[in-house]
């Protein structure tokens, strides 16, 4: 994210310093649109958009599980970073009652 922050910074100062547009140089033709912002720059910032996207699908998981297992931050975060077909061994009885718990419901 600060990657893509710093590269939107660099378009604006050069923007705001040298007050015509960068041009798209695919074609010299005059159908390009005129750019203010890099191709490079919007590229880091779709990763930076990829990686926040990921951060609220983690944190929207990981406070569903924490829903059903109030307090078991261990329990949590075991199964929040348990792959597909993947054992997950818990072997301290608290977390195993409330997961048992959860799976009678």
């Amino acid at each position: 994210v600060n990657v893509a922050l710093e590269a939107l910074s660099d378009d604006a100062a050069d923007g705001f310093f040298h007050q015509a547009p960068k041009t798209m140089t695919a074609l010299d033709d005059e159908s390009d649109p005129l750019v203010y912002v890099s191709t490079s720059t919007v590229a880091k910032c779709e990763e930076a958009c990829d990686v926040i996207g990921e951060l609220e699908i983690l944190l929207s998981r990981a406070l569903s599980l924490l829903r059903r297992f109030p307090g078991e931050f261990d329990l949590a975060d075991m199964l929040l970073w348990c792959g597909n077909e993947r054992f997950v061994f818990v072997k301290r009885p608290r977390e195993r009652s409330a997961f048992l718990g959860f799976i009678q419901r």
